[in-house]
């Protein structure tokens, strides 16, 4: 994948100097009201929307998240603050949201804990105040080893789903083709990209620790079967709204967007 050049227009100079600036940021181990977070892991149109949402029903909280549309009516559920640092992050290392496929091993920004003190005075901003918290966003498999070095006691949940389903949504929704990418993409090609998504999440389940990980299969979510979900949600110290989750699991939404 060749990198974004056109990046002239980008000010990335207080993130830069936030990533970079030799300032004492206190870990989550001192702080005692930041939770380690419960991190989504999937792909584009993989049912990670869907499966945050199962957690945030259940008291995990989100901060101000992506509003829905016509791809996925009832919200994304993902945090637009994280998500913007997300896309900073690859823009630095020369990539930005519409590149497919990242290297899994970007350059460093370190020191890492400046991007913990980032993700944190966000949340403070938008009124978090202890608990568990959740975040998800489609390049997490890119991005993961800078959130496990910051946050080790993280609950990560790898969101798997079919990837010629996954392929078929991609075309539907046609999440690659905006700016600057701006070119149509075949089935075969959504297909590879899928597969290179679901083997990423292999690399992380590979490297992480065990008693680090759960896996949700999306199509089960989205089936209303949530007998593994449930298991998930409580392992991350939570307890299962089986209710809010079901009145809120709408299949035909999952299958059709």
């Amino acid at each position: 994948m060749a990198k974004n050049k056109d990046k002239d227009h980008v000010d990335h100079s207080l993130l830069l100097k936030s990533l970079v600036a030799g300032r004492e940021v206190h870990s989550t181990a001192q702080n005692p009201l930041m939770a380690p977070p419960i991190i989504i892991a999937g792909m584009y149109r993989g049912g990670t929307s869907l499966t945050t949402a199962a957690f945030a029903l259940s008291g995990a909280w989100t901060g101000h998240t992506m509003e829905g549309n016509q791809f996925n009516p009832k919200g994304y559920f993902e945090n637009e603050g994280f998500k913007s640092i997300i896309h900073m992050m690859l823009q630095i290392s020369g990539y930005n949201d519409s590149d497919d496929l990242p290297p899994e091993n970007l350059p460093d920004l370190r020191p890492i804990d400046r991007l913990h003190h980032i993700i944190e005075t966000m949340m403070l901003a938008e009124g978090y105040s202890g608990g568990p918290w959740v975040i998800k966003n489609p390049k997490v498999p890119f991005l993961w080893r800078y959130f496990d070095a910051i946050y080790p006691n993280a609950k990560w949940v790898i969101v798997r789903r079919n990837v010629d389903k996954v392929a078929e949504s991609m075309g539907r929704v046609n999440v690659l083709s905006i700016p600057p990418k701006k070119k149509d993409l075949s089935v075969e090609n959504l297909k590879d990209i899928a597969r290179m998504y679901d083997m990423r999440l292999d690399s992380m389940r590979r490297k992480l620790k065990p008693e680090q990980y759960r896996e949700i299969n999306s199509e089960d979510v989205a089936g209303e079967d949530f007998s593994k979900l449930r298991g998930v949600v409580e392992w991350a110290g939570l307890s299962f709204n089986e209710g809010a989750v079901s009145d809120f699991v709408e299949p035909s939404y999952f299958h059709k967007s």
